[in-house]
Formats: structure tokens, sequence, C-alpha cells
């Protein structure tokens, strides 16, 4: 999958987390990079979570959220299950951004997994993607590192 195609999945896949929790992603990016600093990681969030900010604090770098495209392909085995890990992967950083430890994020993933295997329950629903002009989060890729030392970078807005 080319880093394009990866970046507009990252995207749609956003809609994974409620629209009540989506408004209040603030302060936040999404990067898209293609291996992650050390193995076994899908995705990374860097930042303080927001149950520990204070509105009396002041402006600070936006929170991180680092979403691993080759170990996420490597992991999948068909483009649908591709679309459902990154959208897991989404889902767990974003736990964390709201204040959740590795514990309870994965308490949280083994009841969303029992509530979508429960009978009568349909999978369907419409897919939002967001909106850069409504404030949501962006899609970002990094340039390579060279570049970063020099201060010049590349925001990707879809």
């Amino acid at each position: 999958m080319t880093s394009r195609d990866f970046d507009q999945l990252v995207d749609e896949c956003m809609a994974v987390v409620p629209r009540r929790f989506r408004a209040r992603l603030g302060n936040l990016v999404f990067v898209v990079e293609q291996e992650p600093p050390q193995p076994g990681l899908l995705g990374l969030y860097e930042g303080r979570p927001l149950i520990h900010r204070s509105v009396a604090e002041p402006y600070a770098m936006p929170d991180r959220i680092t979403i691993y495209q080759w170990p996420h392909e490597r992991n999948a085995r068909s483009d649908s299950e591709l679309r459902d890990l990154v959208r897991e992967t989404i889902w767990h950083e974003v736990a964390h951004y709201f204040g959740m430890d590795e514990r309870q994020v994965l308490q949280a993933e083994r009841r969303r997994r029992q509530r979508r295997r429960r009978p009568g329950r349909s999978g369907g629903g419409s897919v939002h993607v967001p909106d850069v002009d409504r404030g949501s989060p962006l899609v970002v890729r990094p340039l390579p590192p060279a570049w970063f030392r020099s201060g010049a970078g590349r925001i990707d807005v879809p």
C-alpha cells in the first residue's frame, strides 16, 4: 500500500472514535510513520493525558499519536483486516489520550469486542471522515530525520 493510501485509511478510520469524543480531540496530531522505534508497536501516544491538564496551563505543543504503517501491513492478511487493525490502534491510542492506562485500555477493548459479538447488533453505519476545517486532527507524515534537524517539515492535509 502506498503511503498516501495508508494516510487516507488512517483518516477514514478516525470514525471509530465516537463523535462526542472526537469533539474533545484538541491540541492533538496524528502522525503516520513507516516503522516504530521498537518492535511490536502499532501505535504510540506521546503527550499529557487530557485528565491531567488544567485550563490554567499555558499553551503547549500538540500531543502526538503515531500510527506505524508497516507493522499494520505485516499483521493484516486482507484489506478488511488492515482496516480493522488500524481502527483498533486508533481507538487504543485515543483512549490513552483521554487518560486510560494500558490495563484500563485492554479491559475496555475486551468489553468492546464482547458488545460487537452480541447477536442482533448491526455492525453497519455511516463512515464520517474528519474534516480539517472543523478542527479535526490532522494526519501528518513527517519527512526523513534530516529534514527535522533543519527545522523544515511537511503536513499532508487530506
